[in-house]
């Protein structure tokens, strides 16, 4: 005779069934290869404010072509060349960006150069000078980004194309994050061997960012009154050359095995961190989960509403 209770199974003394309350909700794999799940972020700017923002998504319906497939990336179309300016509010938002997907002209708007006099040199932050093919900014308010890079995984979205294929290795995503008055917090996920240029500054906040376990590559971290903070991982694979001017050059990774060079002749990723006046804090995204919070007490799953 085989008796059953109605107990939940327990592990240790742990309801193995019960779900923790404060983590997001779980993302399932379905059969097209996207991930389910409320992985969104929510702004909370005043919408009466009238702000210049231009945020390139093509929208379309999930059941007639797919959304990103990049592991855990938000369910939302991939879009390219993304530019939001904001004066006054902040920018909290996470954005899927496949370099391969051509953008018509005309939604592509330019970015003004810099008022004749700021001491700001206009190249869009990034060592190439090119166009970068997301660009964040906000002059008053915090800018808070989750970026995805799925270079091809996104697939195609009606009314969108896909520029020429050439090498993965020969198509660098250029990501540039800013704001003058305040801080700058940016997670960028890239699961492919696509490589970046991730250029983050601020004037008087501080910047935070979360970049791929597997970045390798020259870094720069520049703050004149502020101070340099690396996590556990990153300080055990950063080598640093030298500290002149408040500028740290240092590599991260085997700069032997990559056969770096200079940065002229380089062409994988690139970091570039600075601040005038707070700390710098660099981490890998892998170190998110284990810290919610990074060293200045800023926890993204509140800052996305995760539940």
């Amino acid at each position: 005779m085989i008796v059953t209770d109605n107990k939940p199974a327990t592990m240790d003394g742990i309801d193995t069934n019960a779900v923790p309350p404060e983590l997001p909700p779980p993302y399932i794999h379905s059969q097209a290869g996207t991930r389910e799940g409320n992985a969104t972020a929510q702004t909370t700017d005043n919408p009466s404010t009238v702000v210049e923002d231009m945020s390139l998504s093509l929208s379309a319906s999930p059941s007639s072509s797919k959304l990103s497939t990049a592991i855990n990336s938000p369910q939302k179309p991939p879009s390219n060349f993304v530019i939001v300016k904001r004066a006054n509010n902040s920018i909290s938002d996470s954005y899927v960006i496949d370099t391969q997907l051509h953008i018509p002209e005309g939604l592509v708007s330019p970015i003004s150069p810099v008022a004749e006099g700021s001491e700001d040199v206009y190249e869009d932050g990034l060592i190439s000078g090119e166009k970068p093919h997301i660009y964040l900014e906000s002059t008053h308010g915090s800018v808070n980004a989750d970026i995805w890079l799925i270079r091809g995984r996104g697939g195609v979205q009606p009314g969108q194309e896909l520029k020429a294929d050439k090498p993965i290795s020969e198509d660098r995503a250029l990501v540039n994050v800013k704001s003058s008055h305040s801080s700058v917090n940016t997670k960028l996920h890239c699961d492919t061997e696509q490589p970046y240029i991730l250029c983050c500054s601020s004037k008087y906040g501080s910047v935070s960012v979360w970049i791929p376990s597997t970045f390798i590559g020259p870094a720069t971290f520049t703050t004149t009154y502020g101070k340099v903070v690396l996590s556990p991982g990153v300080q055990e694979r950063c080598t640093t050359f030298s500290e002149i001017n408040n500028v740290r050059t240092c590599f991260i990774g085997d700069y032997g095995a990559a056969g770096f060079r200079n940065l002229n002749e380089w062409k994988g990723s690139i970091l570039q961190i600075s601040t005038s006046h707070s700390k710098i804090s660099v981490n890998f995204v892998d170190e998110l989960s284990s810290s919610p919070k990074d060293g200045n007490g800023f926890s993204w799953s509140k800052m996305f509403n995760w539940k």
